[in-house]
């Protein structure tokens, strides 16, 4: 579609009324940017873009288009309104559309107002027009479709420019029917009356005076405003960065100040006092520095303050705009949820009222078609009847002779069947017209159903287009506001933790600011006592230059008073001048050396004074000028800071405005609503009958579409419910994974427990065997006392066997050292063939990596040179068959120029035949001629000879006749003779071609040949490499079936070993089962022994007790007898005792020694476990090898398929070669 003409009219003349160049007729004389450049700087009211226009077009078009996209109300959304390569093009309606946006943005960010009672009244009504749809469509989603379908359509014929189409708006704003009080009411105030341009009967002030309009323009200078307070908030950092600069080069200057007074002060001062003056510096330095970092970082923190803050300005002002949206499009969504519910209810009713219509005109049509095939019978019937009467009558007539009363009789009935005939016609006719009127109705009613639901479905899918937009701007904008409500969730939880963060640091700032401040204040107190001090050694100073002074004026005077005294000293003494001369020079060098030295130290004191003077001027000038700038910053940001306190005060006002104006609105559009609802209902009410149809066929398509969207959400909850069930059999899954895991876990605890507990229970067997066996070695001390002479000889003999054991222990346990060794030396060995196994392995891997690779290569490369060769082959045919043809045709050229040549050879000779006739006869007639004029020239004439005048007059003619023929004759031969010339001559041309071409063929199959013994030299190099590399395979798959068979070999020995091993230490065991027989004998007798020796104590007690009672006062012999029997019994003991303590260590010993025999045995099964182990490892590792050998044969079984298919694929070249040079040798021969 075009543009519209009144529109760009419109625009055009706003254009031109604003007077900043020539007048403009038409868009296209815009595309320039030139215009478009000075409106821009006429709305910012500078001379930005004198220099842009200096610049070419497309330079300009992305200045306007970067004004247009920064000054839109969202300038971060993607979409760009004007298209730079259409607008070079030179499309209208981009151009259209730029000058549209800047009208809105002029009229936006006037400041001064404008006298629109300029323009005609239909040129406002179109201004206004497009100000509120800019106005209206500015929140888009597709704003510049918007603007183009604006643009490109006609304008709807209305009075009021408040009014704008519907059909104008976007999917979302043609659903509204609701009537926004923010564009039918003014603003009664007299404040905004005054401010904006445009008298209140004009449509542009009309359109200025709405609300809308004002909040969007006083939006819009609150941005601006931002802008500036950001801007000159940038402008106070910098300058408060330079401030800082300033103060930190016055505490610099002031620092060296100080060095300078302390150097001054060095000569007069103690030893103490430059260490004080240093710490003293130094804290100083700390602190000034100190200040400064404190300083930028506050600085550095308001800054960010003031940025969050606008941040979140900004994001509430959003969150708002979205808020008024969504509850625009949920109040919309309710409404036209409430409408379906009503239409649906309407719909089932009619369906009802339809079907129950339906079912009676279907009774009514079965009860008319019975009523008239009874008729029909019936009349059929009569019909019969009558044909029977009239027979019979015909019949009566023929016999006249019958009796009266019969055939009266016969009338009669006739009479009557024929009424009854009558009847039932007449019947007939009714039932037909009837049927006939029904169907009539029935066609028609099927008509109107047909068209209903043509009409029906149209609104179906109507409704169904706009409901699936309605439901996507939904989803879309619930996305949106779902994603920014947890933007501003999160951003509010970031910026709450930064305001937090900021407050905390600002409380430590503000703690570290006054203590600062105390710091500065302590500063400035020592800054006065220094500036105190430094008055005072200037005093000091000046004192000392005073008496430095004093002390030169006495020198001086002393000085003069020398040459008074000299001068008296040389009149008196004037001979003894000559004496003292050289003394005279030395003093009067001397004083001049002390005058130098004079006028040097006054030099150096006026210097002195002038440097302190001027660095004292300056440093109190820098002073002031610091305490000023100070002052202006604390000005400055007590400024800053009430008017952001009034900009806040505005901004909550301004917001309570609007919450206000919302709640009017709302409860405006409340209002409407309930309007709208009582009109529905009344319209509803007068053309019930009337939409019955159209609202049913809505209905049907909203019920479906609703049941489609009710199928896609029970599509889609089933496929969460499959999802939830997957997820659920997923972690059901886990949770069995879990259970028998935890099943096993337990199981395994439960082995473990029961492992236990056979332990303990054995320790407790072992325990109570202990204890038996103490019980009864208890017992058989006894046993072991009376059988010590046994016992000893026992005891020898197993002293004996325990060393016998002892050194079969030594020599096991060295065989277990050595087997040890051979193991750990076998593992070693197995370890090392693995590892060179293994990389063995990745380096026939790697061979066959590369084999591969080198293999697909050659293939590719081979299939690139077959592909190639192939082209080449049939591009070699195909010149070959063009060489073929051009060879033909050139033969049959040739041959047609040979008998062309032949036939014009033909001609030539006749024609030399003739010409040579010609030439005889015309010598003969010249022959004649001459002969004749001699004899004429001999003879007189004479009156006779007349006569034969005629005939030589006709041997001229003949002559000249001939002559003429001889001219042409040799015209034709000459032409002959030039046609032969060009036959020649393309003869010679195509002769020459064709031998160029034979070259070229014949340099192309050379080059072909020498391709062909390339690739030929090529394929024998990949043939070799290939057999290389099968070679190398083939040795690689040797030497792993050897290394496999080695360890094969070495597996079985080490099984053989193991075996070895198993019966040694079964032998081990059984001598450790007989050293335990024998232990247990040992501790038997053992405890027989001390069982013996009990008993015999308690015998010799008891023996010893009664004699003491009954002969306490017997004989001293018996006493003496006693005595000597306890004497010679009491050794006896003590060697018992001995023994049994001997033996009881023996004992001991011999358990100690099956203790240890028990752990090697322990330890020789738990070293024969990890052998086991790692032999099983072995055999995984061995299977491991078998199965990549399998690979391996298998890659290399592929790799030899691969192979015999490339040397298929090989000959077949040779053979395609091999054909092709057959082919070129033929056409070579031909």
């Amino acid at each position: 579609m075009t543009l519209h003409a009144t529109r760009a009219a419109a625009l055009l003349s706003w254009v031109n009324s604003l007077h900043v160049a020539s007048p403009v007729e038409t868009v296209l004389q815009l595309q320039d940017c030139s215009v478009f450049i000075k409106i821009i700087d006429s709305i910012h009211g500078t001379e930005e873009g004198q220099q842009i226009l200096q610049q070419p077009v497309p330079e300009r078009l992305e200045f306007v288009c970067s004004f247009l996209q920064k000054n839109r109300k969202h300038p971060s959304s993607p979409e760009c309104l004007v298209s730079i390569q259409k607008v070079i093009e030179g499309s209208e309606l981009e151009l259209a559309k730029m000058t549209m946006l800047l009208l809105y943005h002029s009229t936006m960010s006037s400041k001064s107002p404008r006298d629109w009672e300029q323009f005609e009244y239909k040129i406002q009504a179109e201004l206004a027009v497009i100000l509120k749809f800019v106005l209206d469509h500015e929140d888009g989603l597709n704003l510049n479709e918007d603007l183009e379908n604006f643009l490109q359509k006609a304008p709807v014929p209305s009075t009021c420019s408040s009014t704008i189409s519907e059909e104008l708006s976007p999917p979302s704003h043609q659903a509204k029917r609701e009537v926004r009080f923010l564009e039918l009411q003014k603003v009664a105030s007299s404040s905004g009356n005054n401010f904006l341009s445009g008298s209140p009967v004009s449509p542009m002030g009309d359109i200025l005076q709405t609300p809308q309009f004002q909040m969007r323009r006083l939006k819009k200078q609150l941005a601006d405003e931002r802008n500036n307070r950001d801007e000159l908030e940038l402008e106070l950092a910098e300058n408060r960065k330079l401030l800082t600069e300033k103060d930190a080069q016055i505490a610099v200057m002031q620092q060296r100040i100080d060095r300078l007074a302390l150097l001054n002060e060095k000569q007069a001062a103690s030893p103490l006092e430059p260490r004080e003056l240093e710490e003293l510096r130094g804290k100083n330095e700390s602190l000034t520095v100190r200040l400064h970092e404190t300083l930028k970082q506050c600085q550095d923190l308001k800054t960010e303050k003031s940025q969050m803050d606008r941040k979140i300005n900004q994001l509430s002002e959003e969150n708002g705009d979205l808020s008024f949206k969504l509850r625009e499009f949920a109040s919309h969504l309710q409404q036209l949820q409430g409408a379906l519910n009503d239409l649906t209810e309407e719909h089932s009713k009619a369906t009802r009222e339809w079907v129950e219509k339906q079912a009676q005109l279907e009774k009514e049509l079965s009860t008319a078609v019975q009523d008239k095939k009874c008729l029909e019978e019936k009349n059929e019937i009569l019909q019969g009847k009558l044909s029977h009467l009239e027979e019979h009558l015909a019949q009566m007539r023929e016999n006249p002779t019958r009796e009266k009363g019969e055939v009266l009789g016969d009338v009669l009935q006739l009479e009557t069947l024929k009424q009854e005939a009558a009847s039932l016609a007449a019947d007939n006719s009714q039932l037909q017209a009837r049927v006939e009127a029904l169907e009539a109705e029935q066609g028609q009613r099927e008509a109107k159903l047909l068209a209903e639901r043509g009409h029906f479905e149209e609104e179906k899918q109507q409704l169904a287009g706009l409901i699936a937009e309605l439901q996507g701007s939904l989803s879309n904008l619930s996305q949106a506001k779902e994603e920014l409500e947890q933007a501003s969730q999160a951003q509010g939880a970031r910026l709450s933790a930064q305001v937090a963060t900021l407050t905390s640091e600002l409380t430590t700032l503000n703690a570290t600011l006054q203590q600062q401040d105390q710091e500065l204040a302590s500063l400035k107190q020592q800054a006065k006592q220094e500036q105190a001090q430094l008055a005072e050694t200037l005093q000091q100073q000046e004192q000392a230059s005073q008496g430095l002074r004093q002390q030169l004026e006495q020198l001086s005077s002393s000085l003069k008073q020398k040459e008074q005294q000299l001068e008296e000293a040389a009149q008196e003494q004037e001979a003894a001048r000559r004496d003292h001369a050289q003394r005279l020079a030395a003093a009067a060098e001397e004083r001049q050396s002390s005058l130098k030295e004079r006028d040097s130290a006054l030099q150096q004191l006026e210097a002195l004074e002038k440097e302190k003077t001027a660095r004292l001027e300056v440093l109190q000038q820098q002073l002031q000028t610091a305490n000023e700038a100070r002052d202006s910053a604390q000005a400055s940001v007590t400024r800053a800071q009430r008017e952001k306190a009034e900009l806040s005060q505005k901004v909550e006002e301004l917001h309570a405005c609007v919450e206000a104006a919302r709640q009017e609105q709302c409860e405006a559009q409340a209002q409407v609503a309930e309007l709208k609802a009582q009109l529905r209902s009344e319209q509803q009410k007068a053309t019930e009958r009337e939409r019955v149809a159209q609202e049913k066929g809505q209905f049907q398509e909203q019920v479906r579409a609703l049941e489609e969207s009710l199928k896609i959400s029970k599509g889609s909850l089933e496929e969460e419910k499959r999802r939830a069930s997957d997820a659920l059999e997923e972690h059901q899954r886990h949770i069995a994974k879990l259970e028998a895991e935890t099943r096993c876990l337990v199981e395994q605890h439960k082995q473990e427990r029961k492992e236990l507990e056979e332990e303990r229970a054995g320790r407790k067997g072992l325990e109570a065997r202990l204890r038996q066996l103490g019980e009864a070695h208890q017992t058989e001390m006894e046993a072991l006392r009376r059988e010590l002479a046994e016992a000893v000889a026992s005891q020898r003999e197993a002293e004996g066997e325990c060393e016998q054991l002892a050194k079969e222990v030594a020599t096991w346990r060295e065989r277990y050292e050595d087997s040890q060794q051979e193991e750990a030396q076998y593992g070693a060995m197995f370890q090392e063939q693995l590892m060179t196994l293994k990389e063995e392995c990745e380096k026939a891997r790697q061979e066959l990596q590369e084999a591969k690779e080198k293999v697909a290569g050659i293939e590719a490369h081979s299939e690139l040179q077959i592909s190639r060769q192939q082209n080449e082959v049939a591009q070699l045919r195909a010149n070959l068959a063009r060489a073929l043809q051009q060879a033909q045709e050139k033969e049959v050229r040739a041959q047609k120029l040979a008998d062309d040549l032949s036939v014009l050879q033909e001609k030539m000779a006749a024609t030399g035949k003739e010409v040579v006739r010609l030439e005889a006869l015309v010598r003969k007639a010249g022959e004649q001629q001459e002969t004749a004029s001699r004899e004429l020239l001999k003879e007189p004439p004479r009156p006779g000879d007349r006569g034969s005048e005629w005939p030589e007059e006709q041997q001229g003619r003949q002559f000249c006749s001939t002559q003429a023929a001889l001219q042409a004759m040799e015209r034709e031969a000459e032409q002959m003779g030039s046609e032969l010339e060009r036959l020649r001559a393309a003869l010679i041309e195509s002769q020459s071609q064709q031998r160029e071409e034979r070259g070229q063929q014949e340099r192309e199959v050379a080059r072909l040949t020498q391709e062909r013994s390339r690739a030929q030299a090529d394929l024998a190099l990949e043939k070799a490499a290939k057999a290389e590399l099968e070679m190398r395979l083939q040795n690689a798959l040797n030497e792993q079936r050897v290394e496999f068979a080695t360890l094969q070999e070495a597996l079985a020995h080490a099984l053989m070993e193991k075996e070895g091993k198993d019966q040694e230490l079964a032998k081990l065991r059984g001598q450790e089962a007989a050293q335990k027989t024998e232990l247990g004998e040992l501790q038997q007798t053992v405890q027989r022994l001390k069982e013996q020796l009990a008993k015999r104590e308690e015998g010799r007690q008891q023996s010893l007790g009664p004699a003491i009672g009954e002969d306490s006062s017997g004989s001293g012999g018996a006493q003496s007898e006693s005595t000597g029997k306890s004497e010679r019994k009491g050794p006896e003991l003590e060697a018992l005792r001995a023994e049994v303590s001997k033996l009881e260590r023996q004992c001991r010993e011999h358990q100690e020694k099956a203790s240890g025999l028990e752990r090697s045995l322990e330890c020789e099964r738990a070293s024969r476990a990890e052998q086991a182990g790692a032999l099983e490892a072995l055999q995984g590792r061995l299977e491991e090898k078998a199965q990549e050998l399998g690979r391996s044969q298998d890659t290399l079984a592929t790799a030899q398929r691969e192979l015999a298919t490339l040397r298929a694929k090989a000959q077949d070249h040779s053979k395609a070669e091999d054909e092709w040079k057959t082919q070129v040798a033929r056409g070579q021969q031909e």
